[in-house]
């Protein structure tokens, strides 16, 4: 099942994002090279060949493999984000020469925001994907706006034909567009809260010509984390696609 699974990934980008929760502290109750391989593990069960990563907390930047049952995975870490690729996607990112974008740290931070490019392959498109671990809503409004123009930043070092892909914890509810206002970059499926966050990064998409790809698929379970008191669900994890590119996607959830 699960050589199948990597088949199918092989033909078509799978591509997802996951907040390990501070994989690499130093000081941990958590074994973290067993947390690593648990991660790794369910990447290859899911049939995804790479993965964005974000809350990293590993002392050091660069390029880390893991041995498992399933083969080898590379992790490239580029301060609180990074990319796990197994060895399909490894191979295909060092064809186009390892390309690792980091945007800037900012007041003493870890970075934030970086970039992973794979080079095109005759007829299949290249594909760069900017990984975000977005400050959450209760930080000041600047550094929320200076996330964004590293987005940017990264972004434009992508090659003109590739497809760009932004993915992490954006710590940000999107919503639904109940009246049509949003139409450019939601879909019709979501959860109804709407944060300020949010709401600065749906202008954003607007401004950039970006789509949440996830709201235009119907999904059984919708939220990507819970709140630890009142149990409520939100949608803060997002997969932000080129409009124009928006035939490219089979599927979001």
């Amino acid at each position: 099942r699960i050589a199948r699974k990597q088949c199918k990934a092989g033909k078509r980008f799978k591509v997802i994002t996951w907040s390990t929760r501070g994989l690499g502290a130093p000081f941990s109750i958590f074994d973290q090279y067993q947390k690593a391989m648990c991660m790794v593990d369910l990447f290859t069960k899911r049939g995804a060949g790479l993965a964005v990563l974000t809350d990293l907390r590993y002392t050091s930047k660069g390029v880390r493999e893991y041995n498992t049952p399933h083969g080898k995975w590379t992790v490239a870490v580029a301060g609180k984000v990074g990319f796990a690729m197994n060895e399909r996607w490894a191979e295909w990112w060092r064809q186009g020469g390892s390309k690792l974008i980091m945007g800037e740290g900012r007041d003493g931070e870890e970075i934030r925001e970086a970039g992973i490019e794979f080079p095109r392959k005759g007829w299949k498109r290249g594909l760069f994907v900017c990984g975000v671990y977005s400050p959450i809503s209760s930080v000041r409004k600047g550094k929320r706006d200076a996330c964004r123009r590293g987005v940017e930043k990264v972004l434009e070092q992508a090659s003109g034909s590739t497809l760009r892909v932004v993915a992490g914890d954006l710590n940000a509810d999107f919503g639904v567009d109940k009246d049509g206002m949003w139409q450019d970059v939601l879909g019709q499926h979501g959860l109804a809260d709407l944060s300020q966050s949010g709401l600065e990064w749906l202008e954003w998409c607007r401004r950039e010509g970006f789509i949440e790809a996830a709201s235009c698929y119907v999904q059984r379970e919708r939220g990507t984390w819970w709140h630890p008191r009142y149990g409520s669900a939100h949608v803060l994890d997002h997969m932000l696609l080129q409009a124009k590119d928006k035939w490219h996607l089979t599927s979001c959830r």
